[in-house]
């Protein structure tokens, strides 16, 4: 027996929490259960809804567009900012003149062109989908004034450096779903936070790009079916290994910005801001060398 759609807003409440414990259940994140929703009222009830109707939904009607409105009302009343997407592949922190900047990084469709201007308030807003983009938008709590400070050779170095995280960030993207990667990117954006949030913890920063480097070197292993060391936190003998399984040499230099000892997550090893901006930027670059060669061996094994 086809099932009746609800005559009034109690029914619709009890359908509405009934449908979303299942989703729960599925564990459907919680930005896509409105979609998920519609779809499972469709398949209840046998109708067919438009998923992102056009209006306002009319009280006490429970079906047609008046419908999904209501369980789109009815999501962003219980979820609020919860529902948005973080549209970015994420974070990175720079020293502008002895100061921590937090950047977060655009997803870019196509092809775009990177300005630098210091004059910002002649660019309104981030525009994915414009030609152009103005990247110290990008740069949270970056003013105009103090764009005009800085030097030709300053602003170069901010240029270089988020074109290249850019580009890694976008790779990183590209085999987010090999093993160890959703684990490392887990511990990327720790290691930005860490150096913003109030009181900063600059050794935990620091310990969440070493466990970052260390989970990348791992996927690397793992795609070529070595056997994982067990957790020792060494990234030269780490990085020995893969290098002996084809992975081409890391330079030293790099691995000891990052290297630290446990202790440094409990203040018992004291780590400053120019250590934690080391170790991370340091991260980066490795992960700007390991990203192709993952990509070339899951090419290999294809």
């Amino acid at each position: 027996m086809k099932e009746k759609l609800p005559e009034n807003e109690s029914e619709f409440l009890n359908l509405m929490e009934e449908i979303d414990k299942k989703l729960i259940e599925q564990n459907v994140f919680i930005h896509q259960r409105s979609l998920y929703a519609i779809r499972e009222v469709c398949m209840r009830f046998k109708i067919e809804l438009e998923v992102a109707p056009q209006g306002t939904a009319i009280p006490g009607v429970y079906q047609g567009n008046s419908l999904s409105l209501h369980v789109e009302n009815w999501y962003k009343s219980k979820y609020g900012d919860r529902l948005k997407v973080i549209f970015s592949p994420g974070y990175a922190a720079i020293l502008i003149k002895g100061n921590p900047y937090k950047i977060k990084f655009p997803l870019i469709l196509g092809r775009i062109k990177l300005v630098f201007d210091p004059n910002i308030e002649k660019y309104n807003n981030l525009n994915i989908t414009s030609p152009k983009l103005n990247a110290l938008l990008c740069i949270e709590g970056f003013t105009s004034n103090f764009a005009r400070s800085l030097s030709r050779k300053e602003m170069f170095k901010i240029a270089n450096f988020f074109a290249s995280v850019l580009s890694t960030l976008q790779g990183l993207t590209e085999i987010k779903s090999i093993s160890f990667i959703p684990e490392a990117r887990a511990d990327l954006d720790p290691a930005v936070s860490h150096i913003f949030s109030q009181p900063p913890h600059y050794g935990q920063s620091k310990w969440s790009s070493l466990q970052f480097t260390e989970k990348l070197i791992k996927s690397y292993l793992k795609l070529k079916g070595e056997k994982i060391p067990r957790k020792r936190h060494d990234l030269i003998t780490l990085s020995a290994l893969a290098e002996k399984n084809g992975l081409a040499r890391i330079p030293r230099g790099l691995l000891k910005r990052i290297q630290c000892p446990a202790g440094v997550r409990y203040g018992e090893i004291p780590v400053t801001l120019k250590e934690a901006i080391d170790a991370h930027h340091a991260s980066l670059s490795i992960c700007k060398g390991v990203i192709p060669q993952i990509k070339s061996v899951l090419t290999i094994n294809l």
